[in-house]
């Protein structure tokens, strides 16, 4: 009987979440508070926007709903493990979006799927009674660190503790960044029992071994002798305990020895959290936020007013030829390319942070995830999937700002080349729509096509 009780009561136990991630927009943990008046709201242009919930560990679920504010219809999509599942709409209270048998999961992400205002107000997880689910404990703190590699908007410290596993601190100085360091001032006393680290640039493989990883770091606390601590040269998270439990305002992590990467010298880490006796604690601090206001302000009223937080499409989408974009104040930027040919057929995912140069200047940094597949009947079954660094430099030119001899000599440069699926249509040579629907030209490695919000 005692048994029992002990499993009812450990079934009731509230699972705190490791990240809670929205693409873009504040207040995201609002969404598992129980309460129909406050909720998530993206920023700008609400398509394609949403919100990861990834969990420690796999927890096994049977549903997921969600409710939208107000009860407004909102379209979305829902993603689990990664895979897509069919999209819904929800309209009122507690609409179910997803139904499981009892599926191991270790991540829910919900895409929204119309363009316009959307605001989600609560999200409820199922494993067949209610599951209490509670927002990361947060932990408020300043980060300054000895050193950031430029551009700092590509960099910044504040990247260590957003909860994405795709961004992180890299350091600024020549060499593998040996003695640089992350000190950490919390806004209230911290009894810490370990930190936890996630070593290296784990956007994807070739990021990891291409950039320099810690080896061994220090650990100071309020002034204290530093603690010396070994790490794996591994992706994931390492929980790194320290002697004994101390209670600080105050944090220095120092980088002591490096594994060297491939390619680069740059030593990065993309996520550090602590932990208490009860458990992590999500630091949080301000610095991503300020970043983003700061960069609203520079975008201001000039000519990529238009091009930011919205969803930008290719004017040429024929052909079985796809391509969509969004470029977001948070610094982060998503590039969705299909085609479809009688050879086969590619998708691509072009995903990171990207910096405005000089106004109509914006260069990425990402990484490109590709999956190839073939209609050969004698070709391998299961095509070809790839991870890799991309980026590099963008013009980007508003097509009012143009006369239009100016415009044909810039279609003509790429309607006789490799690529002329994105030039040569009907809707490519329509000067006087492309002004009045605000298009942009995007010229560059990664990206070349006119795009319309």
């Amino acid at each position: 009987m005692l048994d029992l009780l002990a499993a009812a009561l450990l079934s009731q136990a509230p699972v705190t979440v490791q990240a809670l991630v929205p693409t873009s927009g504040l207040n995201a943990e609002a969404l598992l508070d129980g309460k129909s008046d406050t909720g998530w709201t993206p920023e700008g242009d609400a398509e394609g926007e949403g919100v990861l919930f990834r969990f420690e560990g796999e927890v096994t679920l049977t549903k997921i709903q969600v409710e939208s504010c107000g009860g407004k219809r909102t379209a979305l999509t829902p993603f689990v493990n990664g895979n897509q599942l069919s999209a819904v709409t929800v309209q009122g209270k507690k609409t179910p979006v997803a139904t499981l048998s009892a599926r191991k999961v270790r991540s829910v992400f919900l895409r929204l799927d119309e363009a316009g205002s959307a605001c989600l107000s609560e999200v409820s997880f199922e494993a067949d009674k209610p599951l209490k689910v509670q927002a990361p404990r947060a932990l408020a703190a300043t980060a300054k660190a000895s050193s950031v590699l430029a551009p700092a908007d590509a960099y910044h410290p504040g990247y260590l503790f957003d909860g994405r596993l795709d961004f992180g601190w890299v350091e600024g100085v020549k060499g593998p960044g040996l003695g640089e360091s992350m000190a950490l001032t919390f806004a209230a006393p911290v009894t810490v029992t370990a930190i936890e680290l996630w070593n290296g640039y784990q956007r994807s493989d070739d990021h990891f071994k291409k950039n320099a990883r810690a080896k061994k770091i220090s650990i100071a606390v309020d002034g204290a002798d530093p603690v010396e601590l070994a790490l794996k040269d591994t992706q994931g998270s390492q929980k790194l305990a320290l002697p004994k439990p101390v209670s600080t305002k105050s944090l220095t992590l120092t980088i002591k020895e490096a594994y060297p990467g491939t390619k680069y010298d740059d030593l990065v880490l993309s996520e550090l959290r602590v932990w208490d006796a009860e458990g992590p604690r999500a630091i949080t601090t301000g610095d991503l936020a300020e970043r983003a206001g700061a960069l609203k302000t520079e975008v201001g009223a000039g000519p990529l007013k238009g091009f930011v937080d919205k969803t930008l499409r290719a004017v040429c989408q024929v052909s079985g030829y796809e391509l969509e974009a969004k470029f977001r104040t948070n610094h982060s930027f998503v590039v969705y390319r299909s085609a479809d040919e009688d050879t086969g057929a590619v998708k691509e995912v072009l995903d990171g942070t990207w910096i405005l140069k000089d106004g109509k200047t914006v260069e990425l940094f990402g990484r490109s995830h590709r999956n190839e597949s073939s209609n050969d009947p004698y070709a391998s079954p299961g095509g070809k999937e790839t991870t890799s660094i991309t980026g590099g430099a963008l013009k980007v030119t508003r097509v009012a700002d143009l006369k239009k001899p100016d415009y044909d000599t810039l279609l003509a440069k790429f309607t006789e080349g490799p690529l002329k699926w994105s030039f040569d249509c009907a809707q490519a040579k329509s000067f006087e729509k492309l002004t009045a629907a605000g298009a942009f030209v995007v010229e560059g490695r990664a990206v070349t096509a006119i795009l319309v919000p």
